[in-house]
């Protein structure tokens, strides 16, 4: 397969209907996105965060992420810059860092390409391009 971005989107209507019965406990994301690094696949679950959620759910679903070994990163989407920082916060302080290692938060205000969006990855700042720019070339 192609390096890049991303080779395959599958929404959440898709994955729904795909959804086996042994798999019932899994979390569901809003996409999910596959691609390859390096000659590796990889699966990053999308999630889009629009609606407020409790801190109770918002812990509970990165938990069912990190027992679900079919999903190697999860990438957190937010319209404001803030909500993003109380999620960042919010998951290292209650979860602890190894515990939110394979989430990424990115900010994306929808008038500027989405690979200037800004955001937090293994407590670093980056942009879009510049992670997965260096998942492509390594």
């Amino acid at each position: 397969r192609r390096e890049g971005w991303f080779h395959d989107i599958k929404l959440e209507h898709e994955l729904h209907n795909r959804r086996q019965v042994g798999a019932l406990h899994r979390v569901l994301p809003d996409a999910l996105l596959e691609g390859v690094s390096q000659g590796k696949s990889f699966k990053i679950a999308l999630e889009l965060e629009i609606n407020s959620k409790s801190h109770i759910r918002i812990q509970e679903k990165v938990r069912q992420y990190n027992l679900d070994s079919t999903i190697d990163y999860v990438l957190y989407v937010f319209e404001r810059e803030r909500k993003l920082h109380n999620y960042h916060e919010l998951l290292s302080s209650s979860l602890g860092k190894e515990a939110i290692s394979r989430l990424m938060f990115f900010c994306w205000d929808k008038e500027r390409p989405v690979g200037e969006a800004m955001g937090i990855f293994r407590n670093e700042q980056k942009s879009l391009a510049e992670l997965f720019g260096r998942l492509r070339s390594g």
